[in-house]
């Protein structure tokens, strides 16, 4: 028997419209958010089946929260209105990042705009160090293979400026094959080029990378930047900005990114093209990813590459600032940027703010 909310698809659709406009703070805060309202405050699913939710979106390749509100909401109300809510959870974030764009492309040669990008940027990539480096420790569990193949990936990418793919493919198989041991020891042609191009990048990113959010980071950086030359790195970088500012999920920079390249059609293209080809394979594939997650083999090679995707990330973090961090007032914002993010926790978008207001404000 469904409880009153389960019958309500209202209720659903304006809790998802408020809830992308309302949370910040990425793939944590939004998961916890979530967990608290669906198994707490509203009892919508029990506390176990929010975990399979998590459990399964966490081995599907794509962003993170849209994959848990897909599954969740599959096992509710069916894949449609699962679509139609995972749809409505990114509207205010995309618009948000189109109009954001507008500003940002119609103006990034006045003042102002350099200016905020000029401050904005060592905060940025204070932010994606600090969070690097956590979701290492945090992954890592003090197992040193799963720092090996982190620090691996990061000097590959700090070496050849790019981001591989088939290495980050490849060290889930060589942990999955070097815990084994331990253990037994244990015991596109209709569309214009570029959109072509944008849809090629998007689509990889959706398909092929683990963890969403920041995770999605040195992917999009190597193919939009350095292999395509869409974006350049400033661009990218306040990207990303965009998206800490934006309620929703960390990903949805990709919508900001989108309209630098080709306006709304741009904006479409990089949002449908990460999202939905990754929703469509959750629903294709969910109960054998349930079936899946139970087997160790599999938990072992995603552990692997998520290793080699934090180490991308550290990896494209140290290019980003390499190329936009150009003087000292930068780097000893950088610093000081650091020190209030270790001093203020989870206070990452006030301290964003207040870098903003001081590029406002250094003008006059």
């Amino acid at each position: 028997m469904l409880s009153k909310i389960e019958q309500n698809n209202l209720f659903f659709i304006k809790y998802f419209l408020r809830y992308g406009a309302t949370v910040f703070g990425g793939p944590v805060a939004l998961t916890e958010r979530l967990q608290s309202d669906f198994v707490e405050k509203y009892k919508i699913v029990s506390q176990e089946s929010f975990n399979e939710s998590l459990t399964v979106a966490q081995f599907c390749p794509g962003p993170l929260i849209s994959q848990i509100i897909i599954h969740l909401m599959t096992q509710l109300k069916g894949f449609r209105f699962a679509y139609l809510c995972a749809i409505l959870f990114l509207t205010p974030g995309f618009f948000i990042c189109v109009f954001l764009g507008l500003i940002y492309k119609n103006f990034s040669a006045s003042a102002v705009i350099q200016n905020i990008s000029l401050t904005v940027s060592p905060v940025v990539i204070a932010i994606l160090v600090i969070s690097s480096f956590k979701m290492l420790n945090t992954s890592a569990n003090k197992k040193i293979l799963f720092y090996f193949l982190a620090v691996l990936n990061i000097i590959v990418v700090c070496v050849f400026n790019k981001t591989s793919i088939g290495l980050i493919l490849a060290s889930g198989f060589i942990y999955l094959i070097l815990n084994k041991k331990i253990l037994k020891k244990k015991l596109m042609s209709f569309f214009p080029e570029v959109i072509s191009l944008m849809s090629l990048v998007f689509l990889k990113a959706g398909l092929l990378i683990f963890g969403g959010g920041l995770a999605i980071i040195p992917y999009l950086q190597e193919g939009l930047v350095q292999q395509y030359k869409l974006l350049n790195y400033q661009q990218f970088l306040d990207s990303v900005a965009v998206s800490m500012l934006t309620p929703g999920p960390a990903i949805i920079c990709v919508s900001f990114m989108g309209y630098l390249i080709y306006d709304f059609s741009g904006a479409l293209v990089a949002t449908f093209f990460t999202f939905v080809p990754s929703w469509l394979l959750l629903s294709a594939i969910s109960k054998s990813y349930s079936q899946a997650t139970k087997y160790e083999n599999m938990k072992i090679v995603i552990e692997g590459i998520t290793a080699a995707v934090i180490g991308a990330l550290i990896g494209s973090v140290y290019i980003l600032a390499k190329d936009v961090i150009k003087s000292p007032f930068q780097i000893l914002l950088m610093f000081l940027a650091f020190g209030l993010l270790l001093f203020f926790k989870k206070k990452e978008i006030y301290i964003l703010l207040g870098f903003v207001f001081l590029g406002v404000v250094s003008l006059f």
